[in-house]
């Protein structure tokens, strides 16, 4: 198990309420998807951290990974002042983190290792869950991202 200890940060982005009861999610965080890199949304949030990485955030979860929660699609920052309209601002506090490599196309690669994850019957602490990626990245065939489970 890789576990570390992820400091506290900020992240400012677009959100969406979804499940994964039916299919749901996979609609949901498609549009999502397709409107941050159809508009460029990550070059509207100030104050990034690296102007290279992108987070994909789960949390508020409502049971576990079968029942309700909200995705945030964006970028770490140094503070919440100046939360574009129609962006959500949002601190998270330090945690323990394990964490999980994947690589190859989108989404196919991630949605496999969420499927691992599930199927492994893990233990979770169900704060909030990342994926990071580069955005420098998301064009490739091949994508590389990190998965950051809370424990």
């Amino acid at each position: 198990m890789n576990t570390i200890t992820l400091s506290a940060f900020n992240i400012i982005g677009v959100e969406v309420r979804t499940s994964n009861l039916n299919g749901q999610s996979g609609q949901d965080l498609a549009t999502l998807w397709g409107r941050f890199m159809q508009e460029k949304l990550f070059e509207k949030i100030p104050n990034q951290t690296d102007f290279n990485t992108l987070y994909c955030l789960y949390t508020d979860y409502e049971s576990d990974f079968m029942g309700a929660y909200t995705t945030i699609l964006g970028c770490p920052v140094t503070t919440l002042e100046n939360v574009p309209e129609g962006f959500v601002g949002r601190k998270f506090e330090a945690t323990k983190m394990e964490k999980f490599e994947t690589n190859g196309p989108l989404p196919d690669s991630i949605v496999k290792c969420w499927e691992e994850i599930w199927q492994s019957k893990k233990q979770r602490a169900y704060k909030f869950d990342i994926e990071e990626y580069k955005i420098t990245n998301l064009l490739k065939s091949n994508v590389e991202a990190t998965v950051l489970l809370s424990i």
